[in-house]
């Protein structure tokens, strides 16, 4: 099984929900069904929000 930062991703595919994720460089949110898409290809990562966010 592969780690989420090793799966290869593609413009369009389903990243996940904006109630569990933020867009960042290379993806963009759907504002019509609150979901966050790939904009470019490339290897998803998710990076958790520094201890100094609010």
């Amino acid at each position: 099984m592969l780690k989420e930062e090793d799966e290869m991703v593609t413009p369009g595919e389903v990243l996940g929900n904006s109630t569990d994720i933020k867009p960042g460089k290379g993806a963009y949110l759907s504002r019509d069904t609150n979901t966050v898409y790939a904009s470019i290809t490339g290897h998803r990562s998710i990076n958790p929000p520094s201890s100094e966010s609010p």
